[in-house]
């Protein structure tokens, strides 16, 4: 039966869970007040994680680096996915 399926998966060990850490720094130059405050009045760092977009077109030319990988700051690191993915692949054969 379909419920008891879904139940037992609720109630089961998770054998296959995998959990991990990704750490980006960006390091930017300074940033003029005019910049900071073209940012606010466009109003979508206020709906953005960490307030910025790596993207920006008004900030890019502030990033002096990254530090790690940018699709870590962007949202989802690619390389820590992958490897967490074979560990479970690996432990379910």
């Amino acid at each position: 039966d379909h419920n008891s399926e879904f139940e037992e998966r609720l109630t089961s060990p998770a054998p296959k869970a995998r959990a991990g850490v990704d750490v980006a720094k960006i390091i930017f130059r300074a940033i003029p007040e005019k910049v900071i405050e073209d940012l606010i009045k466009r109003g979508d760092i206020f709906f953005l994680a960490g307030a910025f977009s790596v993207e920006d077109q008004l900030l890019k030319a502030y990033i002096e680096r990254i530090d790690g990988a940018v699709d870590s700051v962007i949202g989802l690191p690619k390389e820590l996915t992958k490897r967490l993915i074979k560990q479970v692949e690996a432990r379910t054969r």
